[in-house]
């Protein structure tokens, strides 16, 4: 038996997301917290034989990972940059750490930053893989009839933000951005949110209303309440990230799988991964963060800018959209396809991303 900790009772991050979809595809059973964060394995018949924790820094996690008895093993994924944390996570991650018999990470920065850290634990690089069904590129026809839902003009050049609307995902920049756009631009902004937070305008609805109130008329609020629907990315024109510090962003596979090119901040060596792999700059623009070693070391709570230091990030992006839009009558659905194929090739699929963690799963088991 498979069971993975669920820290969160609802998904929250990338990877809570990713996790739900592929748990069923890999035979894993989620295992939830109690209201107070904790954890009980209860008695189970059946093992467990692994538990996976895609969390580690959360105390809960960490707490039984390190009560575990010596016939179970431990699959540790990380997600984060170790100077995202504060130094009570970065101890849970020690804790965890201690306990895994396998670390997996979604990108080879991370796993020399995991080899540096915990040298006496393996870790494994396993890509983030998207359903190319699901992130096919949108012909002609649909994306006129996805902008005409919206009230968005055929001939705009429809620009994408998807993700939480906070300071450390580049929420300043955002804003400034806004104010920036071309006459010829219009700016979808995707965020999640229930049935309840959108008809109560809660969640992130006042933030993305401060986004529209910028440029009325070429800013658009999309509510993202079914992850299951059709999405969004496959009708844009350009995905925009203006985050501050990321990992491995799920939403640049996606557009990339979707035909959509990326604008963003050099928030990850992730991006030079990507380029590494043959992933053209024209497909995947990286605009330079002047001030990134000033940000280094700050956690979540502590990635905010000065009003110079957004203005400079805002100014660089704005210019990398400039040049995306001039060039964008060369754009054809034959260009998207190729973008589409090339992540596919590139083994960025969710086909492959479970069968490289089930044959590790297995691996450690069988180990044991």
């Amino acid at each position: 038996m498979r069971l993975q900790l669920t820290a969160r009772r609802a998904a929250t991050f990338g990877q809570d997301f990713l996790a739900a979809r592929i748990n069923r595809r890999l035979n894993v059973t989620p295992l939830v917290a109690d209201a107070g964060g904790a954890f009980t394995l209860g008695a189970l018949s059946q093992g467990p034989h692994l538990i996976i924790s895609h969390n580690p820094e959360d105390e809960g996690e960490a707490h039984l990972l390190a009560g575990l008895p010596p016939n179970v093993r431990a699959v540790v994924h990380r997600h984060v940059q170790w100077s995202y944390l504060d130094r009570r996570q970065q101890e849970n991650v020690r804790t965890s750490m201690a306990r895994a018999s396998l670390c997996i990470v979604p990108a080879a920065f991370l796993a020399a930053e995991s080899h540096g850290l915990f040298p006496e634990t393996p870790c494994e690089v396993v890509h983030i893989g998207r359903d190319p069904a699901m992130y096919r590129p949108a012909d002609d026809a649909e994306r006129a009839a996805f902008r005409a839902r919206l009230g968005i003009a055929e001939d705009r050049y429809l620009i994408l933000h998807v993700g939480r609307l906070e300071a450390a995902k580049g929420l300043q920049i955002l804003c400034d951005l806004a104010a920036r756009l071309p006459e010829s631009a219009a700016l979808l902004i995707q965020f999640t949110a229930s049935a309840d937070e959108t008809a109560r305008r809660g969640g992130f609805w006042p933030q993305a209303l401060e986004i529209q109130r910028a440029r009325p008329g070429r800013v658009f609020p999309w509510p993202d309440t079914d992850p299951q629907s059709d999405r969004p990315v496959r009708h844009a024109d350009l995905l925009l990230s203006a985050s501050l510090k990321e990992v491995a962003p799920m939403v640049a596979v996606e557009a990339l799988m979707s035909g959509a090119p990326v604008a963003a901040t050099e928030s990850t060596p992730f991006y030079a991964e990507l380029h590494a792999l043959g992933v053209a700059s024209e497909d995947l623009t990286v605009a330079p963060l002047p001030f990134a070693e000033r940000l280094a070391g700050r956690t979540r709570s502590e990635l905010t800018l000065t009003d110079a230091e957004t203005d400079t990030a805002a100014r660089l992006l704005a210019n990398a959209i400039e040049d995306k839009i001039s060039q964008h009558h060369l754009v054809s659905k034959e260009r998207r396809d190729a973008r589409s194929n090339q992540m596919t090739r590139l083994g960025f699929t969710e086909d492959r991303m479970v069968s490289r963690l089930d044959a590790l799963y297995n691996s450690v088991v069988e180990n044991t």
